[in-house]
């Protein structure tokens, strides 16, 4: 752990949904055990198809019928169902429910979206902001391998928005999202990142030059893509 087990210290079962709805209109999880003749994933597979073509209501079918069965990606899948309304009556509430719980049970991309939950605070009589929060659940998300919460975790720590300002630790957190990111657009924005911080300190280098001069060059395209 970058920080220790002292820094963001929430004890998991204390962090609960803020409101008395739950996930109690899905169906109940149950331990859940891959069979070899099939694919675990194809629930979550199955279901990202049917939203990728719009077919929603079969898409928030297959992702229940995956709860059902244990498979926690497809909480966080109907999670952002519920978030944007698609094949269901929009609930952030739900949506929060879903992340969680899928959080909970360690999957790394519910908890990269439940920290935009907690950071943003959209909903602040369900969820106000809460950047410490976003921050325990950002640093899980990277300590398994999320490199867009290692990257919110840095700028958060770099800034110290709401949370007590770390500009080293955030820059070994850009390491990680870096290593973590490999080839991919946020490897442009953990770059830019990193040279403006190099150009706030004074510590930039001719190579560093470089690229931000081909970042002034590129203008509105690299722009468009942070």
């Amino acid at each position: 752990f970058l920080f220790g087990d002292n820094l963001f210290v929430k004890d998991d079962s204390s962090v609960v949904p803020r409101s008395k709805e739950t996930l109690s209109t899905l169906p109940p999880a149950k331990p859940w055990a891959p069979n070899p003749a099939t694919d675990p994933n194809q629930r979550q597979s199955q279901g990202l198809q049917h939203r990728e073509s719009m077919r929603y209501p079969e898409a928030v079918e297959e992702f229940r019928n995956g709860i059902a069965e244990g498979v926690t990606p497809c909480l966080d899948e109907l999670g952002w169902l519920y978030l944007t309304g698609q094949g269901v009556t929009k609930s952030p509430r739900l949506a929060y429910a879903c992340f969680l719980q899928a959080a909970q049970q360690g999957n790394p991309n519910a908890r990269r979206n439940l920290g935009y939950q907690l950071f943003l605070g959209e909903h602040p009589d369900l969820v106000p902001p809460d950047p410490e929060l976003a921050a325990f659940w950002w640093q899980r998300g990277m300590e398994a391998g999320e490199p867009q919460c290692a990257f919110q975790l840095a700028n958060l720590l770099y800034t110290g928005n709401g949370i007590p300002q770390d500009q080293v630790q955030a820059r070994e957190c850009w390491k990680t999202a870096a290593a973590l990111a490999g080839e991919s657009r946020l490897q442009v924005q953990i770059t830019f990142a990193q040279l403006a911080d190099r150009l706030f300190t004074g510590k930039l280098t001719g190579t560093d030059r470089g690229q931000l001069s081909k970042f002034a060059r590129e203008g509105n395209k690299t722009a468009a893509s942070l």
